[in-house]
């Protein structure tokens, strides 16, 4: 991180609530862009002014900290651009540095690195965030194939592996439900040797896809009825 120190000339009269640091806001007049002795600095430069006023503003210390890369990223400027601008602020006489050794300038160019690195960061953080949605779903799937394991002979029996019975708790997230299926679709096979289906696969996933609408759903529990208002509501008194 490119770190400067910058003070502020006469801060007093942007901010009089010195008592107050912190402040969320700051003095600024409305001929700002007209002051004879700002002119012969260029308008970015009195752009960058504002961006520094902004973090003083922000800094609970006598002096802000400026980024310069971040800055000249928000600024949407070159970081020696912005190197310039402090200069020509400096030598105008309405801000000091601090801090000692000349600025930090990226030849010129636009400033990207903070761009592409901050890109980079939420390209890793939505990777992780999705790598743990995967590893959840994951962990959630194995203890629903584990519900499977009554039919741990029958599937190896037809070959079912475990990549159809993720398929099938996907599709029919009741694992006790596709044991119960499974076993009637199996007895139903092995009544009559002209039930015999050469693609069991196939025949259990169209004998769960046909019953799943019309499967028993477990009844809620009756409510209990406690006070003399749902007593009343109900008929019963």
């Amino acid at each position: 991180m490119s770190l400067i120190f910058i003070e502020i000339k006469n801060w007093a009269d942007f901010q009089e609530r010195e008592d107050r640091p912190n402040y969320v806001w700051f003095k600024f007049a409305n001929g700002y862009f007209s002051d004879r002795k700002l002119r012969t600095i260029s308008f970015r430069a009195r752009i960058s002014f504002i961006y520094l006023l902004c973090e003083r503003s922000k800094s609970s210390k006598p002096f802000a900290e400026v980024n310069v890369e971040y800055a000249a990223f928000e600024l949407h400027l070159s970081q020696a651009d912005f190197v310039k601008d402090i200069e020509d602020l400096e030598l105008l006489g309405v801000i000091s540095r601090l801090d000692a050794g000349s600025l930090p300038v990226n030849s010129g160019k636009m400033s990207t690195d903070y761009r592409l690195d901050k890109r980079r960061k939420e390209k890793n953080r939505k990777e992780k965030k999705s790598g743990e949605k995967k590893s959840r779903r994951g962990r959630k799937t194995i203890e629903a194939i584990q519900e499977l394991k009554p039919l741990e002979s029958l599937f190896v029996e037809k070959q079912i592996g475990e990549k159809t019975q993720k398929a099938w708790l996907e599709a029919y997230p009741d694992a006790a439900w596709i044991v119960s299926e499974c076993r009637k679709a199996a007895a139903w096979e092995s009544s009559d040797p002209k039930n015999h289906r050469p693609r069991f696969g196939a025949f259990i996933a169209n004998w769960l896809a046909r019953g799943w609408d019309s499967r028993k759903q477990p009844k809620p529990a009756a409510k209990l009825l406690t006070t003399t208002e749902e007593l009343r509501e109900a008929g019963l008194l």
